[in-house]
């Protein structure tokens, strides 16, 4: 790295600086001798640019990270000209899929088992096509999507909220450990940087400035996935939506996106296509009725259930059985993953 280079990053490292002032920095004075030369308008105090380099490059090196600098040839190009571009990136894990064609799959942290497949669904298809599957590695659909991605040995982006070395949630160390190694972690943010709320639609710019299209499959009304919609129509990207039932507070959202003008997504091939790909044909999915395992009870609930979600008393009367022996059709059931249960015991 140049001197210049050298010195951005260590103020971005400064304690108690953060990505937006940093950047805000950056954009004003360009250059280290500016900077010096308006130390009283700024107001930060000298620091010792070597000093801070060494604990900068200590934290990265633990983690197998690395610093990608706005002036380098390296750093992703859909990132340069979006509003806000940010002067410095932190990663682990293949730069180069930053400029892969990429989708942002993105949608609630609280979804339904409808969203769950529907961001497995879309993700698996867009990672079988050769698009890069980009999120944010959050709980719900986010995860989803990116953990479908690696499964079908497709190529994920995650954009952190945090520093590069933090993983939040906790629990997605997993989903974190495993884009390391086989995708791309990207964060603007020091290492050592702990997400804030703020952060988090902060972040939400890169996730859409770094995709060709964005996909929504689930999200409340308001909620925080509306953040990223707005970065991407800002950037002039085009937003799909997946409509959901109107009675799922969990689909308010994406059905407004459509009633507003947003493109409706019912199947992968409409983002494909629009996409210029030639999407294969699905396979068919196998009818669990023509499984010859199944008892007459279990064939009976499950053609209840064709119809839509139902509670346990609905599925017991309906079915004809006690509660044991509809209890054990809708134990084998579930094992034979034809079926999921939700809370209070309702079947779908």
């Amino acid at each position: 790295m140049t001197e210049e280079e050298r010195f951005w990053i260590a103020l971005d490292n400064l304690p108690g600086m953060n990505a937006w002032r940093f950047a805000d920095l950056y954009t004003r004075y360009r250059t280290r001798e500016h900077f010096l030369k308006c130390q009283n308008e700024h107001g930060v105090k000298p620091f010792d640019v070597d000093a801070l380099l060494a604990s900068v490059n200590e934290r990265l090196a633990r983690c197998h990270a690395h610093a990608v600098f706005c002036t380098q040839d390296a750093f992703p190009s859909r990132l340069r000209d979006i509003p806000s571009p940010p002067p410095i990136l932190y990663y682990i894990g293949d730069l180069s899929l930053a400029e892969e064609r990429g989708i942002a799959v993105i949608g609630s942290r609280r979804h339904t088992s409808y969203g769950a497949a529907c961001a497995r669904t879309f993700a698996s298809a867009f990672a079988m096509h050769g698009l890069c599957v980009i999120s944010g590695m959050a709980d719900g659909i986010d995860g989803t999507a990116q953990r479908a991605a690696l499964e079908n040995d497709g190529k994920t982006v995650a954009v952190l909220a945090g520093g590069i070395d933090h993983i939040y949630p906790a629990g997605n160390r997993d989903l974190y450990d495993s884009i390391a190694q086989n995708g791309l972690l990207l964060s603007e943010s020091p290492p050592g940087t702990k997400p804030i709320q703020r952060s988090f639609p902060h972040r939400n710019r890169l996730i859409s400035g770094l995709s060709e299209a964005l996909l929504v499959v689930e999200a409340a009304f308001p909620s925080g996935t509306m953040s990223t919609v707005e970065h991407a129509l800002a950037q002039n990207k085009t937003v799909y939506a997946i409509p959901g039932s109107i009675l799922s507070p969990m689909s308010e959202g994406t059905n407004r996106l459509i009633q507003d003008g947003c493109l409706c997504a019912i199947k992968p091939q409409d983002v494909l296509e629009a996409c210029g790909i030639r999407a294969a044909a699905p396979a068919k999915a196998p009818d669990p009725l023509d499984d010859p395992s199944l008892t007459d009870v279990q064939r009976r609930i499950l053609h209840l259930l064709e119809k839509g979600a139902r509670f346990f008393e609905d599925l017991q009367t309906g079915s004809g059985t006690s509660a044991d022996e509809c209890n054990m059709a809708l134990t084998m059931l579930e094992i034979s993953g034809y079926i999921t249960k939700e809370a209070g015991r309702q079947y779908e």
